[in-house]
């Protein structure tokens, strides 16, 4: 694991986007703890590889949270593993967040 990446673990799917991105959103915003909180031009990576699961709602999620409610974090990035990357060019989300995608997930 590294320094200013996350890994996503779990489920993001239909059912459970909205708890999701909360916590995503929280973490994001408020810091990991007291002190250590992101700046707005901080380099943060998001890999969801295949300890993730996901939908084809995931991607449009991923687009609302990171585009719309976390807008002003400019250097929000996004690793797919192989499975989830062709998953997530195949669903309405795609364009939104195409240009935030960095490759495959380590």
């Amino acid at each position: 694991m590294r320094e200013r990446q996350f890994y996503l673990i779990g489920s993001w799917t239909s059912g459970t986007e909205l708890e999701v991105t909360r916590k995503i959103a929280a973490v994001i915003q408020k810091g990991i703890a007291e002190g250590r909180r992101f700046s707005f031009n901080d380099e943060i990576l998001f890999n969801i590889d295949d300890r993730c699961t996901i939908d084809k709602n995931t991607t449009l999620s991923i687009a609302q949270l990171f585009t719309k409610n976390l807008a002003a974090y400019k250097k929000i990035s996004l690793s797919f593993s192989d499975e989830h990357g062709r998953l997530a060019e195949k669903s309405r989300g795609f364009p939104m967040i195409r240009d935030m995608i960095v490759g495959p997930a380590a």
